[in-house]
């Protein structure tokens, strides 16, 4: 970033570079995420009675996810900012 800074790219541009650099990589973990935990909850309810993959109480990971994404772009903006 400091080079190309020093090379004279607009700050607007080397946030946005960065910006969209940190949301590719948290989208990528979310979606990995999803899939893993939707995969599990599969798995795990096949053990628990009367638990269904569908239910309201183990289905709730898109809300979290997207809690956590937006953690995340607050965590990446206040680095640019800084």
């Amino acid at each position: 970033m400091a080079v190309r800074v020093a090379l004279g790219v607009q700050r607007s541009r080397v946030i946005g570079l960065v910006v969209r650099q940190d949301m590719s990589v948290a989208a990528l973990g979310l979606a990995a995420g999803l899939l893993g935990a939707f995969g599990l909850t599969r798995f795990v309810s096949s053990f628990l009675y009367d638990v269904k993959p569908t239910d309201i109480q183990t289905g709730s990971y898109a809300g979290r996810g997207s809690q956590l994404e937006s953690i995340y772009e607050i965590g990446s903006n206040l680095t640019i900012k800084a």
